[in-house]
């Protein structure tokens, strides 16, 4: 059997592995402006300019705002503890990107991110997608 694709099936596993990981890491999106000038505009041109995702997760609206982005997700979840342990990946998540976020203000980094439907993943599932995908193969 020939392989349509150069370097062969393994090359294609590591190919779909990388797009999956990619894809369900975060919803970050690159910003493809030359370094020099992305450090050149002040922190409010970026933020109006890429609507930049920042979280407080110490605001009083914290349980309303996971009750949103759960209805806009279509989340569901078996048991009251399960909510819990995803609620508080939730959480990881919203600091995690704000973080990142504040750098890009700072003109540290290029790209930003955001909170999408795999906000509520902790990072060993992406380990368990990631073996899947491999194991599944093209």
């Amino acid at each position: 059997m020939h392989d349509s694709f150069p370097g062969g099936q393994e090359s294609m596993k590591l190919l779909i592995l990388v797009a999956a990981l990619l894809a369900v890491t975060s919803a970050a999106s690159i910003s493809l402006e030359d370094p020099e000038v992305h450090a050149s505009k002040t922190a409010m041109q970026r933020k109006k300019e890429y609507d930049v995702e920042l979280y407080d997760n110490n605001s009083g609206d914290i349980d309303q705002e996971f009750e949103i982005w759960k209805k806009k997700y279509g989340k569901t979840y078996a048991t009251p503890e399960e909510e819990a342990g995803r609620r508080q990946a939730w959480l990881e998540t919203r600091v995690r990107v704000t973080e990142h976020n504040r750098k890009y203000l700072a003109g540290k980094e290029t790209w930003t991110m955001g909170a999408n439907m795999f906000a509520d993943r902790v990072r060993t599932e992406f380990s368990r997608l990631a073996d899947a995908v491999i194991q599944s193969g093209p």
